[in-house]
């Protein structure tokens, strides 16, 4: 889960920071592309959390259970 989520975060800042630098450039098309990618990897990144908390949640649960 950690690789993945690192792969995620660091997609999404290199994307953003390529946006804002294509947007300086006036750019505008590509900036937005790199912005909308950068979102997609922000939700994709908190989807991949949630699911981990609730797999994690579901495993303690079954252990405290006689």
């Amino acid at each position: 889960m950690t690789t993945a989520l690192l792969v995620l975060l660091s997609v999404a800042v290199l994307a953003v920071s390529l946006a804002l630098l294509l947007a300086s450039w006036d750019l505008a098309l590509l900036a937005d592309a790199l912005a909308v990618t950068a979102a997609l990897c922000g939700l994709a990144a908190f989807a991949l959390v949630a699911a981990f908390t609730v797999r994690r949640a579901r495993q303690l649960g079954k252990a405290a259970r006689p």
